[in-house]
């Protein structure tokens, strides 16, 4: 595998990194500002193994399929992360996409990396719309600016789909709370219900989640223009994630199991993830260390 890595300096003077492995995914393997790496190195295994942690994508499904929608394997042995899934008892072979498991082709610069998946890209024999069980094409945009990482990200398929982000963000021992505007419901697994009190600030819309508690929940921006802004602050950082949707179809999700040493907040091309109704979306965000 061959890493991208992107160069700029904050506007602080520090330097940033941001980098890439288009072979795997065009995951996102390290962002850092300075000495400080964002993405949680306790990720790494499970990244490496099964696809998931560090910096992967959400494309051009989320979570699981429909089980009518996955398609045999015809040579598991070509892809050993089906020894893990299958321990977790999934049926789906490529969760939340084949886009993070696939080699991406890509151009790139000291700033930038502009990259694309297509159904007809052909991994291991098999032609990736036989594998995900429809033609698609993902695109990813990257740039590293003294601002932060600006990502944009496009999805089309022959049936509905979705593109977004699954960052690990480390979570260092102490407090730590995730902040921002929200619409006064949330998603819980596909269903919309009334926000939970305890999780606004009183008399807003002001959402304040403390990370003791897990997270399994997605948000809707307050903003009509389809635009918000999450911010994470740790005992020892603190980190901005601003989104654009092109549509209403845009909400992000909050990820953190009980314990765990990350926390996911993952802006997303869709209003219910689990409910897609449109073939073709697109997403911009900018992710800033502050």
């Amino acid at each position: 595998m061959t890493p991208i890595t992107l160069i700029s300096s904050a506007a602080d003077g520090q330097p940033l990194q941001a980098t890439f492995l288009p072979d795997k995914g065009m995951s996102l393997i390290s962002y850092r500002k300075g000495g400080l790496d964002v993405l949680d190195p306790a990720t790494r295994l499970d990244f490496e193994t099964y696809g998931a942690g560090l910096g992967c994508l959400i494309g051009p499904h989320f979570y699981l399929q429909k089980e009518e929608w996955i398609q045999p394997i015809k040579d598991p042995s070509l892809f050993p992360h089906l020894l893990f899934t299958e321990k977790k008892g999934y049926k789906d072979p490529f969760s939340h996409g084949i886009g993070r498991y696939a080699p991406w082709k890509y151009e790139a610069t000291e700033r930038t990396i502009s990259a694309k998946l297509c159904g007809k890209d052909i991994w291991k024999g098999t032609a990736l719309s036989e594998l995900e069980g429809a033609d698609f094409t993902l695109r990813v945009d990257a740039e590293l600016t003294p601002q932060g990482l600006n990502i944009a990200l496009h999805a089309s398929s022959t049936r509905v789909c979705v593109i977004g982000l699954h960052y690990y963000y480390l979570l260092p021992p102490g407090k730590a709370q995730v902040t921002a505007l929200v619409k006064d419901v949330y998603n819980n697994k596909g269903k919309f219900m009334p926000i939970e009190k305890r999780w606004i600030k009183k008399g807003s819309n002001h959402l304040m989640f403390d990370l003791r508690e897990f997270a399994d929940y997605g948000f809707l921006p307050l903003k009509e223009d389809h635009s918000g802004e999450v911010q994470l602050e740790t005992s020892t950082y603190k980190l901005r994630i601003c989104y654009q949707g092109a549509s209403e179809e845009v909400s992000w999700q909050l990820y953190h199991p009980e314990n765990a040493t990350f926390v996911c907040i993952e802006p997303i091309s869709a209003k219910n993830p689990r409910g897609l109704t449109a073939s073709s979306s697109s997403l911009t965000t900018r992710i800033e260390i502050l």
